[in-house]
């Protein structure tokens, strides 16, 4: 589903398509009566929206981010997704949710969980399509000065974000397992002997955004890891090896590195002299 448009005070924010995924929980069933909302003669009906491209998305971080129908002034969250539902506890003025009500802190863990249920999914069935909507999760703001969203609503979403780390790899659910790649070297870090994957995003000119706050405590808190680490933690004799067989560009960029950052340990373990056929004496 797509929504051709959003407006905020009747500017229109988006030229690209947003993606809708709605959801629905019927009069009468167990969510529904769990959540119990105020109109009590509707269906509750919620939906996620977001950009496939996460720069644009990061437009959204200005405006509103919750809409019950209109959007609310006085909930601009920094997210780079927006949320609607027909349910919301709204305050008088309707510019923002009612703080401390009951009817939303049984609203929005049901929406936090579909949401990162309907996610989980993807990462399985879409792995494209998730791996382009995990940086507007990333980027978005923890909204710590509203305690009923943070606790209610985006800590459960933004679990995901540890779960469900996108890795050169496939997905890991353990950050102690992660590291981002600090090295211009086409190695993986269990080349050399270290059991751990690099984060998807690698690029440091194109994805810095993904990659400052994926060392974010607050979110994942991933390392970066460079080839002197690697070979602290590595395995020599594999490292060794792999000297023996890169090529001549690799090799050189391997020592230009190396220069920059020499390693604590095994640095007088490597072999640097590569032997081959081509060697004369004169």
């Amino acid at each position: 589903n797509h929504l051709k448009r959003i407006y905020i005070n009747d500017k229109e924010i988006n030229k690209e398509k947003i993606i809708l995924k709605p959801f629905e929980y019927e009069i009468g069933s167990e969510q529904y009566n769990q959540i119990r909302p105020r109109n009590e003669e509707r269906n509750i009906d919620f939906s996620f929206a977001y950009y496939t491209n996460y720069k644009t998305a990061l437009k959204l971080k200005t405006v509103p981010n919750i809409f019950n129908f209109f959007s609310m002034e006085e909930e601009k969250n920094g997210w780079c997704f927006l949320l609607h539902c027909n349910s919301f506890d709204m305050h008088n003025d309707r510019r923002k949710l009612q703080p401390n009500s009951n009817i939303n802190e049984r609203l929005l863990p049901n929406i936090a969980n579909e949401i990162k249920q309907y996610l989980v999914d993807l990462s399985d069935t879409n792995t494209e399509l998730f791996l382009n909507i995990y940086p507007s999760l990333l980027l978005s703001d923890i909204p710590d000065s509203k305690p009923h969203l943070e606790n209610y609503f985006f800590d459960i979403l933004s679990s995901i974000l540890s779960e469900r780390i996108p890795t050169d790899n496939g997905f890991s659910d353990n950050i102690q397992d992660v590291v981002i790649k600090k090295t211009k070297l086409p190695i993986s870090p269990r080349d050399w002997g270290v059991e751990k994957d690099w984060f998807y995003w690698t690029d440091f000119k194109d994805d810095e955004e993904i990659i400052k706050e994926a060392q974010n405590e607050e979110k994942i808190g991933l390392k970066k890891v460079s080839i002197s680490l690697l070979i602290e933690n590595g395995d020599i004799d594999e490292i060794n090896e792999w000297i023996l067989n890169a090529d001549e560009k690799d090799y050189a960029l391997f020592l230009k590195e190396l220069e920059k950052d020499i390693p604590d340990e095994n640095f007088f373990d490597l072999q640097f002299l590569k032997c081959t056929d081509d060697i004369s004496i004169q």
